[in-house]
């Protein structure tokens, strides 16, 4: 009986049909035993890693017998071994234009632009000097800074207009040597101008009354070194040991740009200094009479050119001796916003003097000017000048009146010395009658110590009141009396 069934089992296991059982039953999907299983299961169970072989840049997708099978991706999107998947379409449509995705800048200033048909990059332009214009199909490229004309500006509905103070890229030195003085244009860098940094201006007309068509701007290029000399002697109308200013301005020679120099006041006058008209110049290259206030030099005369002001230049104690440059400026200032012209107020400080008070010291009028003891002080006012060169101007007004029949009145002021600067006199008509007195002094400065202007009345003969009669109140507070003291730019 043995032998019979070991005969069966080897029988059994050497039959390959025999081993094969159809009947077996479905297994769990991850059943991965030694359990018999049927074919639904064997074609169905995921396939396994490691039982399929899988190229390089391929994956496996299932087929319409449900079996995986390893293809490479087409149409639309590719895959390369490192996981990158690449689409370029959309149901192998191209994508339109954004699916090229702009190209990376290379450099600061690099700008991005569509040419038509693609995204591409207009290289940077890093000198400065150039600007950005576009052709008659909208294609931006870079163009050199050229000389032109500006149209219009402010309000009007076409052209460009020249920066606030119309110059770019321009700034001034001065060197002295050889008690000579030389003024240079520099770039904003202290270097000479030149075609990779130019000093770029803009001029009004030179039509000295410009009508609508003729209004326009015009640009000048300085692309090369440019200067001004005044030898030993050239004064410029300034005196020994005072404070005075210099102004440097640009004229227009028709077809470049020269500087030009100035002194704009004295002691007691101030120029007007007006880039609004056109000025004609004395020639001066490096010269030793320049020796006029209120007069434009340049290296070669010009007639009737327009000009900007580019700046001044102060010498706050002055020169030893006028005219001998042995010292450079004490300050060196370019136009810009916030910087007067000539004559403008600077600041202004008014007090308005309202009380009532007497006094009973005299003046006899002579050759010999009042002084503090020759009256009353009626009030005063301080300032601290920010500038030796700028002048002082003084207004005051007084109100007062006597109690004798004295033949005249006074009102002088005085300076912190104190020095008095101006005297005012009227005569009176009877006892207890009003005077009204206006006093006005202008000067120079000459340096930057606080200065106080004092306001001072007096008569012949008697008490006298000031904003009253007979020691008493009059008006209410309101009789004009003042003292008023500007600061004005030389």
């Amino acid at each position: 009986m043995r032998k019979l069934l070991l005969a069966l089992a080897l029988l059994c296991f050497a039959s390959p049909a025999l081993a094969q059982n159809t009947q077996c039953s479905d297994r769990p999907a991850a059943d991965s035993s030694n359990a018999c299983a049927n074919t639904r299961f064997v074609q169905t169970h995921p396939i396994l890693p490691g039982t399929i072989t899988l190229p390089n840049g391929q994956i496996i997708v299932g087929n319409v017998s449900n079996v995986g099978a390893a293809v490479t991706m087409s149409q639309d999107c590719t895959l390369v071994a490192s996981g990158a998947i690449t689409c370029t379409k959309t149901n192998n449509v191209a994508f339109g234009v954004f699916a090229t995705l702009v190209p990376t800048n290379v450099r600061a200033g690099d700008i991005q632009y569509w040419n038509g048909s693609a995204w591409v990059i207009l290289a940077g332009n890093n000198s400065g000097t150039q600007t950005l214009t576009e052709n008659s199909s909208g294609v931006p490229s870079w163009s050199a800074a050229g000389s032109g004309t500006v149209t219009a500006c402010e309000g009007v509905t076409s052209g460009t207009c020249p920066p606030r103070f119309n110059f770019a890229n321009c700034t001034i030195t001065a060197a002295v040597a050889g008690n000579n003085l030389t003024v240079a244009l520099k770039d904003n860098a202290g270097a000479d101008p030149t075609a990779a940094s130019p000093c770029n201006v803009w001029f009004r007309s030179s039509t000295a009354a410009p009508t609508a068509g003729s209004a326009i701007w015009v640009q000048r290029i300085v692309t090369a070194a440019t200067s001004i000399v005044l030898n030993s002697g050239s004064t410029l109308g300034t005196v020994n040991t005072t404070a005075f200013r210099v102004w440097v301005e640009l004229f227009d020679t028709g077809s470049t740009a020269v500087l030009g120099v100035s002194n704009q006041s004295t002691t007691s006058t101030i120029f007007p200094l007006d880039p609004a008209s056109v000025s004609s110049t004395t020639a001066c290259s490096a010269c030793a009479t320049a020796t006029a206030a209120g007069t434009f030099y340049t290296t070669a005369a010009q007639t009737s050119r327009p000009f900007v002001i580019l700046g001044y230049m102060d010498w706050g104690s002055g020169l030893t001796t006028a005219g001998t440059w042995a010292s450079g400026p004490t300050l060196i200032q370019s136009m810009g916003e916030g910087i007067h012209k000539p004559g403008e107020p600077v600041r202004s400080l008014y007090n308005p003097i309202t009380g009532v008070s007497t006094t009973t010291n005299t003046y006899a009028h002579s050759n010999t000017a009042p002084v503090a003891a020759n009256g009353g002080l009626v009030g005063s006012q301080a300032i601290t000048p920010s500038a030796a060169p700028n002048h002082v101007r003084v207004r005051a007004g007084l109100v007062s009146n006597t109690s004798a029949a004295a033949p005249y009145g006074f009102a002088f002021l005085t300076n912190s010395t104190p020095t008095t600067i101006v005297t005012v006199a009227m005569t009176f008509q009877a006892a207890s009658a009003y005077l009204n007195f206006s006093l006005y002094y202008e000067g120079l400065f000459g340096s930057t110590a606080a200065v106080t202007y004092s306001l001072y009345g007096s008569a012949g003969s008697g008490t006298t009141t000031f904003n009253g009669v007979a020691g008493a109140a009059e008006f209410g507070g309101t009789s004009g009396t003042f003292i008023q003291v500007e600061e004005i730019m030389g």
